[in-house]
């Protein structure tokens, strides 16, 4: 007993850790003091903004995009294969800005009606914008971020200015609700755990890092290695592209986008639930063993720590040890809460949210494994052809590498539609 009591005080103290090193490395785009101003002649950014069935949000992001302080810009929106108005009324909100006044960027909307044979849907759509594109940049977001209207200008001059090919940037969350929130906030306190900021901006590490909310790279960097081929049936996308930049000698950083960009990601418990289906079982690689030794081990190293608290340690000083981890993990936790906004109280929840996490890792697994693969906008596609397509494996990746110049030309298998 004594030994899982103290192999766990040494887990909680170097998962603080962990977060109070990722929260001193991380660098905030806010920071970054744009040089002289954007001049006219600045790089041309080509926005592509891929949605479905977001009929709710996508107009009120095209209105956000509208006050973005910068002058040489193009955004296309792409409507993929949308059941809902949202194509629609995203076509009358642009039609009636024009008659209205005259912008000093240009504004399309491009409808995808089929999906190619060894596609995910976003990144096609994804793929088809970077061949409409003529911006220097390529700014991949989704629509359900809200941006503040120097986050681009910062972007690209730090961008400029470091040499970077990539950057990704975290964005602050919305508050949909106390318990939602601490539950995303749990989400993503498992991160220090896997890689650090300045593993990322190494060129010679391993680690790289992408975040769906908001990914500058270079047009150029993306054509060479062939757009997003690549990754076509790769689940955990954004985390992939910063895969395929590392894994082609590319410069990428990880930076906080905290007061420049808000990300509204679930609405409710149950909505966050049903929207994690496709992403958590890919985490443990398709592999329903995988994640029964994940989550047996790591409950039962937390069950055993709580269980010797309550019968009491053989001694006042392995109490205190236990006591002083803990202290040590919620103060480290806090500082890294507040990178992604979250609070101090959300940090309290985390050992009422992690055992829900684990609960939807077991459940959204258990459904892949049942189903046989996954369903995502209409589209099923089949755990074998998911394994054989697969490129992100963070914890093999990071500590014995992967291959660089990792494009590669090989068709993807047939995927079918649902009926």
């Amino acid at each position: 007993m004594i030994i899982f009591y103290l192999f766990a005080v040494f887990g909680f103290t170097y998962w603080g850790g962990r977060c109070f090193i990722y929260a001193r490395q991380i660098r905030y785009l806010s920071d970054h003091a744009v040089s002289q101003g954007v001049p006219k002649a600045a790089p041309k950014v080509s926005i592509l903004v891929p949605f479905c069935d977001e009929e709710g949000s996508i107009v009120k992001a095209a209105k956000k995009l509208a006050l973005l302080e910068y002058p040489n810009l193009e955004i296309l929106y792409l409507n993929d294969r949308s059941t809902d108005g949202g194509g629609e009324a995203l076509e009358t909100y642009l039609a009636s800005k024009s008659k209205k006044l005259e912008t000093s960027y240009k504004e399309h909307c491009f409808h995808i009606k089929e999906l190619p044979n060894g596609w995910l849907g976003k990144l096609h759509a994804i793929d088809f914008g970077l061949k409409q594109a003529q911006g220097k940049w390529v700014l991949l977001m989704d629509a359900d971020v809200m941006l503040e209207p120097s986050v681009l200008q910062k972007a690209v001059d730090h961008c400029e200015s470091d040499n970077l090919d990539h950057l990704a940037l975290i964005a602050e969350f919305g508050s949909p609700g106390f318990w939602t929130t601490s539950l995303q906030a749990a989400f993503f306190s498992l991160v220090p755990l896997a890689f650090l900021p300045a593993q990322v901006r190494s060129p010679k590490s391993n680690v790289y890092a992408g975040v769906g909310a908001f990914q500058l790279i270079r047009r150029s960097f993306l054509q060479k290695v062939g757009g997003m081929k690549w990754l076509a049936l790769e689940v955990i996308d954004d985390i992939g592209l910063g895969k395929l930049v590392k894994a082609n000698h590319g410069k990428s950083e990880l930076m906080s986008g905290r007061g420049l960009a808000k990300l509204h990601w679930y609405g409710s418990i149950p909505e966050m639930i049903r929207g994690t289906e496709k992403n958590l079982f890919a985490a443990m690689r398709y592999s329903l063993w995988r994640m029964i030794l994940q989550v047996t081990f790591s409950l039962g190293l937390a069950f055993y720590f709580v269980w010797s608290l309550y019968t009491c340690p053989p001694s006042l000083l392995v109490f205190g040890l236990g006591m002083l981890s803990l202290l040590f993990f919620f103060i480290g936790l806090h500082r890294y809460y507040r990178v992604w906004n979250f609070n101090a109280f959300h940090a309290l929840t985390i050992f009422f949210m992690v055992p829900i996490l684990f609960w939807m890792l077991v459940r959204n697994s258990v459904l892949a494994w049942r189903k046989g693969g996954i369903s995502w906008r209409g589209t099923f596609y089949s755990i074998d052809t998911l394994i054989e397509n697969q490129r992100v494996f963070l914890g093999t990746d990071f500590v014995f590498g992967y291959p660089k110049a990792a494009v590669t030309d090989k068709e993807s298998p047939e995927v079918r539609p649902l009926s």
